[in-house]
């Protein structure tokens, strides 16, 4: 994939519409465009694998899901691997900015353009010329970066280990993957089918029969589930089966 990018970059950049600054390929379904100017969010297909992304766009996959990001000006690349969400930014100084609000499994060879990886829960990690892999593991709740190198990477953020203030080529760092909850007075607490929900102010849920929808903007938990709404999005979640022989 490398090499056939390779050899499309020049046509690439004549034919790359302004303000674009990567380009999204899906992999493996599910992988879902989010295109910030219209607040869509559209499906990749193998016919249609594509999309151009500028700041502000991103992409949403599944467990199964994988995909590419390619940035046009150095020929950098991130690759995603299972549940992930991203937002995609360029800062004043031409670099690169990942904004991860979900993550599992992504792998990143960084280029020539300085580049930062926002990681859920307010770690940073920084660098450039380099390839480094973060992993979450749910198990142990932590996220594991390792860089394969040449150059070091740098960290920043509320939960750094003491003295964990660069990655050197060739070495890991573990780091407790907390994510920031909203303030108390901005959420809602109620409580569905047993289950304890937590909903952002933006989200609105309804129950139809015994099945719950979830609509407008922000995180909701279920129970032990985290569902991420973007604005204008709406979620079905069917009422859960009893332990014991079928439903009550």
């Amino acid at each position: 994939m490398s090499f056939l990018l390779g050899l499309l970059w020049p046509v690439l950049l004549q034919q790359a519409p302004a303000g674009q600054i990567a380009l999204l390929t899906r992999l493996a379904d599910p992988v879902a465009f989010l295109d910030a100017e219209s607040q869509a969010e559209r499906t990749l297909f193998h016919w249609d694998k594509g999309a151009p992304l500028r700041a502000g766009d991103g992409l949403r996959q599944g467990v199964a899901g994988c995909s590419q990001v390619f940035f046009l000006d150095d020929r950098a690349e991130a690759r995603f691997y299972g549940q992930t969400h991203l937002i995609v930014e360029a800062d004043d100084a031409g670099g690169h900015v990942l904004l991860l609000r979900d993550l599992r499994c992504a792998v990143f060879d960084l280029k020539t353009a300085a580049t930062r990886v926002l990681l859920p829960g307010g770690t940073e990690v920084s660098g450039r010329g380099t390839w480094f892999r973060v992993i979450k593991d749910d198990v142990n709740g932590r996220y594991v970066i390792r860089n394969a190198g040449p150059a070091e990477l740098s960290l920043a953020g509320p939960v750094l280990p003491p003295g964990a203030a660069g990655v050197p080529a060739g070495h890991e760092v573990e780091i407790p993957a907390v994510e920031a909850e909203p303030p108390p007075d901005k959420q809602v607490v109620d409580v569905w089918e047993g289950k304890v929900l937590r909903l952002d102010r933006g989200v609105l849920p309804t129950r139809v029969g015994a099945d719950l929808f979830l609509e407008g903007e922000g995180l909701a938990r279920v129970g032990g589930a985290r569902i991420r709404l973007i604005e204008g999005g709406r979620t079905r979640i069917f009422r859960p089966r009893r332990s014991g022989g079928g439903e009550r």
